[in-house]
């Protein structure tokens, strides 16, 4: 399965000057990142526009992230808890938000900017308009495509992510001897106006780029093949902190680019990496490995994964026709049953580009943006965006993608820890409306930021991932000690509801919120805090539930006192 385009990302043949960050809801789509193809391998990611006489390849390294580690607990937000209970129990919901707002959120109230690692600009020689153009991302390869005829001769770029040697590689072509020629560049948005990256050419094959600000480094490696001399260094005599050396290659029949990135971040608790090193022994690695090889085990591994599940609905015949035709004849109200199938395989795809062991899982944007500031911070937004990417991964077939959550689940536990005793005085661990890279947990956002539910209901997904895989070594060493405590926050935060309330008598959740809903109070005003929603009494009665089965399934007779605490609850 293929999509396929006639033409590039729109306007991407013109001049680089014109370009500007994508906003994320451009409500026309006509942003070239919109339209740009996407690879990954899970740590790294790219979207290659298209363009014929100009290239412009934007890159992310997952673990790229602005700030570092703290704590944000709010010192006043224990205190205030009894009086926002009051409160909410009495209708008052925006009183209870404002006291949220002043005395509880964290310092500051939110997480941090996942950015961009730059963009890889490529000029071509001599070449400024083509015919026979097509760009395409091969779904079952794992590989995006541009190929066009020009002076005479048939250019190919072939762009991917590979996992088993953890590089991104592009691979450019021609069919004629010596018909390879462009300008190589590095660049970086800057951070209000000020430098917060370096490039430099350490040798005529090989770019630095080093981030000042955020800690981070990437190496681009040159390979030529081709009769005449080596490619020259371009010259630059300017020497400030942002110029932007380049590269130059000549005459070449076939040119490899190889790129490493990395950053100092080893976990939410360790940033003491050597990004440099790390750029160095990765490609050092690969010295000997040919293009054919990288592209072999490359697909290799893709189709491990991507070949498990196979759907067919017909109408095979419309792959004829370019894929953004297709879908506008679909929104007239064509039938296209194929089209259907390869947006089933391609939502497959992506996550497999943005998750494989050992990395983060994907964020709302999976692991693609090309902001310093991208919106919602391209973060984890653990009240539905992060759990709605994980939703269908056990029916894709694709179980090692599940991981990376339940590893950032993991890591979670001590920051969560400190909030649920910070903010409720609680045992266990609780994380809040969203986390980030470096564990924030705290209450942030405004006064809806202020939901401890996200633990419980990512612990669904532990398992979700035991019902499908049946195994009891993840649910004993994983999964359970990650389900027991979110289930000790909750029966340390459930609160019994006064007399004279709808569900007095009852242990109830409170602050309490539907996750990006809100109400009519009695005034017409709107509400978002409540006690005891529909979500949080579904969220809870599952965890404690599955942790009941979990102890009963693995036969945990220590364990004895904490089911019977938790079935007296139910």
């Amino acid at each position: 399965m293929k999509l396929w385009y006639s033409e590039p990302a729109a306007g991407w043949e013109t001049a680089r000057e014109s370009w500007q960050p994508a906003a994320l809801f451009d409500p026309s789509m006509d942003n070239p990142w919109f339209q740009a193809l996407p690879v990954g391998n899970g740590r790294l990611a790219a979207m290659a526009f298209g363009g014929i006489g100009v290239e412009r390849i934007q890159l992310n390294e997952e673990t790229l992230r602005s700030g570092g580690p703290t704590d944000r607990n709010n010192p006043q937000a224990l205190a205030a808890l009894p009086e926002i209970r009051r409160l909410i129990f009495a209708g008052k919901s925006a009183e209870a938000a404002f006291l949220t707002e002043t005395r509880v959120l964290g310092l500051p109230p939110q997480a941090l900017h996942y950015q961009t690692l730059g963009d890889l600009w490529l000029t071509f020689t001599g070449i400024e308009s083509a015919e026979d153009y097509r760009r395409e991302l091969d779904l079952d390869a794992g590989i995006a495509t541009v190929s066009y005829r020009a002076n005479g001769a048939t250019y190919t770029r072939e762009l991917f992510a590979s996992t088993p040697d953890r590089v991104i590689v592009l691979n450019i072509k021609c069919s004629r001897p010596g018909g390879v020629g462009f300008d190589l560049e590095l660049d970086r948005p800057q951070e209000g106006g000020n430098a917060n990256y370096r490039v430099w050419a350490e040798n005529p094959h090989t770019l630095a780029m080093h981030g000042s600000q955020v800690k981070f480094f990437s190496r681009l490696q040159l390979r030529t093949r081709r009769d005449s001399p080596e490619s020259a260094l371009a010259e630059n005599p300017d020497d400030t902190p942002l110029r932007k050396t380049s590269l130059s290659v000549e005459n070449a029949d076939e040119v490899t680019l190889l790129l490493a990135a990395s950053t100092g971040w080893r976990s939410i608790s360790d940033q003491s990496g050597d990004p440099d090193a790390d750029c160095r022994a990765c490609l050092d690695r690969l010295a000997d490995k040919s293009y054919a090889e990288l592209r072999a085990a490359h697909v290799e591994d893709h189709r491990r994964l991507f070949r498990r599940v196979h759907i067919d609905l017909g109408g095979h015949e419309a792959d004829a026709i370019p894929t953004d035709k297709r879908l506008a004849a679909l929104r007239n109200g064509d039938d296209d049953p194929h089209l259907i199938a390869t947006y089933f395989q391609y939502a497959r795809y992506l996550m497999m580009a943005s998750a494989r062991p050992g990395s983060l899982p994907p964020s709302l944007q999976g692991i693609w943006s090309e902001n310093l500031t991208p919106v919602w911070h391209a973060g984890y937004w653990l009240n539905l965006n992060e759990q709605m990417n994980y939703w269908p991964v056990e029916t894709f077939n694709l179980a090692e993608c599940h991981t990376p959550l339940f590893d950032l689940m993991e890591m979670l536990v001590e920051p969560g820890t400190r909030a649920a005793r910070a903010n409720y005085g609680a045992r266990g661990w609780a994380v809040h409306l969203m986390t980030d890279a470096y564990g924030f947990s705290e209450p942030g956002y405004g006064a809806h930021g202020g939901w401890p539910m996200s633990t419980a209901w990512l612990c669904r997904h532990l398992w979700e991932h035991f019902l499908h895989s049946g195994d009891e070594t993840f649910l004993t060493e994983c999964a359970y000690p990650l389900m027991k405590g979110a289930a000790r926050f909750l029966l340390d935060f459930l609160v019994e509801a006064p007399a004279g309330t709808r569900l007095a008598g009852k242990l109830v959740t409170n602050p309490s919120q539907s996750p990006e809903n809100s109400f009519l109070m009695e005034d017409g005003k709107t509400g978002y805090l409540s006690y005891a929603s529909t979500v949080d009494t579904m969220i809870t009665r599952e965890l404690f539930t599955n942790c009941v089965a979990a102890i009963h399934l693995l036969d945990l007779a220590p364990e004895a006192d904490f089911r019977r605490e938790l079935k007296a609850t139910l």
